[in-house]
């Protein structure tokens, strides 16, 4: 059985598009739209990614910029969300010589957005579908990892307990804590392994602009190399999405460029801030935003 979520039209107002980063760029916005059908049962899968040096719901220091991961929709075929069609990773490329780190506090980098929940896959005896947390923000830094081009939530000879993002324990494994669109996990869960828990979805809440908000984590990272954060965001190329246990990578195509960042708008008015990039028929809007706590 083939399900959608609901249609929507993505627009983008004020941004440049180009085929490369611009080296001052102050946020970029990728997008992608996938047949994961080789290794997955998952199709039109409509995926983003938004890197920006300001956010209307996160105090963020002169240093620090946030990456905004959304799971948009897909189209699955029976047996509802397997493994492949998780959403668990995305891998970038960064200038010569720039550093980052997740956080600070670490314990707080990685946060679920304003309305994705924590969803229990139907282990451990709790029924599929029972929200554990949300709808967000909650802190998920121990169940992601980090390296020096990448987040993943999944292994994929990648990642590791050595990895994990907050300095708590964390455990790293399949596709636990991966991010999945919205209705995706009442379809069924074919193809999840015995650890994977708990998935990402968001409750598909819609706003006054009869909008509905998709699935999302955010993640702020700190520049520990010296460099401005315009001069990071500006050098990231070849961004790549990654998909289940195995990290299947799929590329992030050419960004739209966004030289001088607003603030990062409401989730209501993030289909205002996306033009000039539309995934086509069918969908449920994404979005989302962090709420991250003020240090003090």
């Amino acid at each position: 059985m083939k399900t959608k979520c609901p249609r929507y039209v993505m627009v983008l107002a004020i941004l440049i598009i180009g085929g490369a980063s611009d080296a001052r760029a102050a946020g970029i916005f990728y997008q992608g739209e996938y047949d994961l059908r080789s290794f997955a049962n998952a199709y039109d899968a409509k995926v983003t990614a938004f890197i920006s040096d300001s956010n209307a719901n996160v105090l963020l220091n002169d240093n620090e910029f946030t990456l905004t991961l959304q799971y948009v929709s897909a189209s699955l075929e029976s047996g509802g969300c397997d493994n492949g069609a998780v959403l668990t990773g995305f891998r970038w490329e960064l200038g010569n010589g720039m550093a980052l780190a997740v956080g600070p506090p670490q314990t707080d980098g990685v946060i679920t957005g304003p309305h994705s929940n924590l969803v229990s896959t139907g282990k451990d005896g709790v029924p599929r579908g029972t929200i554990l947390s949300g709808p967000g923000p909650a802190n998920v830094s121990q169940y992601w990892g980090y390296v020096s081009n990448a987040v993943g939530a999944a292994g994929g000879g990648v990642f590791g307990k050595k990895t994990t993002i907050s300095d708590i324990d964390g455990k790293m494994g399949g596709v636990d804590y991966g991010l999945v669109p919205v209705g995706a996990i009442a379809l069924g869960n074919g193809g999840l392994g015995s650890g994977d828990r708990v998935l990402i979805e968001a409750d598909g809440t819609k706003d006054g602009s009869n909008v509905t908000i998709p699935t999302s984590i955010i993640f702020t990272f700190e520049v520990t190399s010296g460099h401005t954060v315009a001069e990071v965001i500006g050098s990231i190329s070849n961004a790549q999405f990654l998909f289940g246990s195995d990290l299947h990578a799929r590329p992030g195509g050419t960004p739209v460029i966004i030289p001088d960042a607003e603030v990062v708008p409401e989730p209501g008015s993030i289909a205002a801030l996306l033009s000039l990039v539309t995934f086509g028929a069918g969908a449920c809007v994404v979005r989302r935003r962090r709420a991250k706590n003020l240090a003090a």
